[in-house]
């Protein structure tokens, strides 16, 4: 049997109040509960450890992620 797989988009909009990561179907449409935010500010260059490190714990910590 053919299965079928959906495409989806990550959005991650880092600014200067925080981080937020959702999932959107091939639709345009929102995954329901998948979405995260942190409200820790990266205001520069040298905080982009720090930045991943947040980023993989929204992506662990959503409840998309099996």
């Amino acid at each position: 049997p053919q299965t079928t797989r959906m495409t989806f988009l990550l959005s991650i909009d880092a600014g200067t109040s925080g981080v937020r990561a959702a999932l959107f179907d091939e639709r345009g449409g929102l995954v329901p509960g998948a979405h995260a935010r942190s409200h820790r500010a990266f205001t520069s260059l040298s905080d982009f450890a720090e930045f991943t490190a947040t980023l993989r714990s929204l992506i662990a910590h959503a409840s998309w992620h099996d």
